[in-house]
C-alpha cells in the first residue's frame, strides 16, 4: 500500500521519480486558468498532447470528458466561466508498473504520465 499526499509533479513520465516505478492507478494534474470575455465565447479545446494510458478531464469540479485512446482532445466550448476556473486532468496509467513487483508473465507498457503539451485552442 502506498500513501500519497500533495505535491508537485512535472509533465513527463511519473514512474521516474523514487516511489512511484511500480505503481498503478491515478494521478491528478490541476491548473487554475484565467477566462476573459474575449474568450468566453468562443469555441474552445483542450488538447492534452501525448499520455498514457486513460485520462478523465473535469472543470469547476464536474466531469468533461473521458478518453480511453487518441485523439487526447477534450471539447469545452459552453462549459468555461468567466474569470477563474479549475481543470483537473486525473490520468490513469496500466496495471503493468504493479506487475513489476509480483511474480507474472504479463508485461504491459510501463509507460504512465501526461506527457503533453496541454494546450488551450481558442477558435
Amino acid at each position: 500500500k502506498q500513501k500519497t499526499g500533495l505535491g508537485k509533479i512535472s509533465l513527463g513520465d511519473f514512474a521516474r521519480y523514487e516511489g512511484m516505478e511500480s505503481y498503478s492507478g491515478g494521478l491528478s494534474y490541476k491548473q487554475k486558468i484565467n477566462i476573459s470575455e474575449e474568450q468566453i465565447n468562443r469555441r474552445v479545446q483542450l488538447n492534452l498532447g501525448d499520455l498514457s494510458s486513460a485520462v478523465e478531464v473535469f472543470l469547476n469540479g464536474e466531469s468533461v470528458g473521458i478518453k480511453l485512446f487518441p485523439e487526447w482532445v477534450v471539447d469545452l466550448t459552453g462549459k468555461l466561466r468567466l474569470g477563474e476556473n479549475e481543470l483537473e486532468i486525473i490520468l490513469y496509467n496500466t496495471a503493468a508498473n504493479h506487475f513489476l513487483i509480483i511474480p507474472t508473465r504479463y508485461r504491459g507498457n510501463l509507460k504512465s504520465g501526461l506527457y503533453g503539451p496541454v494546450v488551450l485552442e481558442f477558435e
